[in-house]
């Protein structure tokens, strides 16, 4: 027998027991999906179910009979869950239907569409540090970091501890991550001549870091430090425009990048350009001072070494390029899968400090205000 209870009419949900209590069907927003009542067990939100400080599940998978069946299903009105009762089991247990619809979209889960930025955009002028105690200036706050690939807050103390207090304000529940926390200081006259070039943060790490911070302690003048930020979108894009063959080698074959020392060795392979399956740029990964040697059949080096050199000229181009000032508290926080960043070649560096970010970690924050959860 098929019980149907339904939600009211501006919710267009409901819950239909079909198959005798093996299945149910669920429709919401212009989507149907049918679920084993095995599989609709394991998904409760139930406080007896999940912890509710961690959100891990309090059971294992294995746990659920074979012949687990759904005895009825109804809509607590108060709360907005449907509550559903299984064969054997006393208690209803608590759904969230929109969740078991699957209604989870790209942007939900890898953050709001990415925009592409050059030269001619204005810096991002940040935000300052206490501002960021609003749930609303905060997701605006990371919605500029995610869709921009860097944004800066002003008025951090200028001190490396305050790194940790800068997680605290963003509500990440990780903090810092290793290496953590390092203090950069001022290099001695001519050490920078060149400059490093135009690099992701810690390739030859796995994983490699998120989010890199750069917090200004220090300047070199009273005017700030020079900074500067490229964008592998365009970069990417370009290079797929020129010279496509050399995209798709550098798609293809790992290039090792490798940091080694009396008390270190780092290795991890990775292309230079991972790519989603409609060819959109996922990661760019960059760092001409410690890629080692492409992983790759010897009769391809020679075009791979081609590609790369290619991709190198375009990093180069002033047109990709955002230049700015960074004065003492300062704080910069770049997406380091996809925005290159350094500083002009011949610029003298003040003193910084560093760390990282947990990518998922920012992420989780971004859906919790902009669900309206951190208000």
């Amino acid at each position: 027998m098929s019980t149907s209870h339904a939600a009211p009419a501006e919710q267009l949900e409901s819950i239909t027991v079909v198959e005798g209590g093996a299945a149910v069907v669920i429709e919401g927003s212009g989507t149907t999906r049918r679920l084993p009542a095995r599989w609709l067990r394991l998904l409760s939100d139930g406080a007896t179910e999940v912890d509710p400080v961690s959100g891990h599940r309090r059971f294992d998978s294995f746990a659920i009979p074979a012949e687990c069946k759904v005895r009825s299903a109804d809509l607590d009105e108060a709360t907005g869950s449907w509550l559903i009762r299984f064969e054997g089991e006393v208690a209803d247990l608590p759904f969230d239907l929109g969740r078991l619809l699957g209604a989870t979209s790209p942007e939900e889960l890898a953050g709001p569409e990415r925009m592409p930025f050059s030269s001619a955009d204005a810096p991002v002028r940040g935000v300052d540090l206490e501002t960021l105690e609003s749930p609303a200036a905060l997701r605006s706050f990371l919605d500029t970091l995610l869709r921009r690939g860097y944004a800066r807050i002003r008025d951090v103390p200028a001190r490396a501890s305050a790194l940790e207090a800068v997680c605290r304000q963003l509500r990440l529940t990780r903090g810092l991550l290793a290496p953590g926390a390092r203090e950069e200081p001022r290099e001695g006259p001519g050490a920078s001549a060149h400059g490093p070039t135009l690099h992701t943060d810690d390739p030859f790490l796995d994983p490699v870091p998120g989010f890199t911070l750069r917090l200004c302690l220090e300047p070199v003048s009273a005017s700030g430090d020079e900074a500067m930020v490229a964008d592998g979108l365009s970069i990417a894009d370009t290079l797929a425009a020129e010279e496509p063959i050399a995209a798709v080698e550098l798609a293809r074959w790992p290039m090792l990048f490798a940091c080694g020392g009396a008390d270190i060795d780092h290795r991890r392979a990775v292309p230079i350009l991972e790519t989603a399956t409609d060819g959109s740029l996922l990661r760019i990964t960059w760092n001409d001072r410690v890629a080692h040697d492409f992983m790759c059949p010897d009769e391809r080096l020679p075009m791979c070494s081609d590609a790369y050199h290619s991709l190198a000229r375009i990093i180069q181009r002033e047109g990709f390029r955002n230049t700015f000032r960074m004065k003492a508290g300062d704080l910069v926080i770049i997406d380091n899968q996809r925005v290159l960043h350094g500083r002009p070649g011949g610029a003298e560096p003040g003193a910084f400090a560093c760390g990282h970010l947990d990518r998922g970690d920012l992420l989780g924050v971004w859906r919790l205000a902009r669900s309206g959860r951190l208000d």
